[in-house]
């Protein structure tokens, strides 16, 4: 289930069990409708780990899975990508006097690709069988 939590297709179910925890109710709350009321379910325990599991994967400098951040595949790339945001822009423009308006509020952000094409969450399981390769070294070091 933490898999399908990095996919593209899982990714709004992350901000609605986020959103569970932020208002403290069940995760199927959010998810299905249902009375916050109810005991938790044996699926709203299953979701809970799933999404700890996703938070402790993801990298605290760059919010990405770690499986993908810290993966050494040669064939996984990172292309920059920008936003704006010109409310931001408009705030900054005024702070800075109007200065290199061209530069104000735009952020700059990762976007992961593989060059074949492989869907991102399937590199998870190559990642750690890399770690658990790492860590068996580290060991056999010690």
């Amino acid at each position: 289930m933490t898999s399908y939590l990095w996919s593209d297709a899982g990714s709004g179910y992350v901000l609605l069990i986020e959103a569970a925890v932020r208002n403290h109710v069940r995760p199927t709350t959010m998810i299905l409708g249902s009375d916050s009321r109810k005991a938790w379910s044996d699926l709203d325990v299953l979701i809970m780990q799933a999404y700890e599991m996703y938070k402790r994967e993801q990298c605290q400098q760059c919010f990405q899975p770690r499986w993908l951040c810290h993966n050494e595949d040669p064939k996984l790339q990172v292309r920059i990508k920008e936003d704006r945001c010109f409310i931001a822009a408009e705030i900054e423009k005024d702070k800075a006097g109007r200065k290199d308006e061209d530069q104000h509020g735009i952020s700059i952000y990762p976007e992961p690709y593989h060059l074949d094409g492989l869907p991102l969450h399937k590199l998870r399981d190559s990642y750690r069988q890399q770690r658990e390769a790492e860590l068996a070294e580290a060991a056999e070091d010690d």
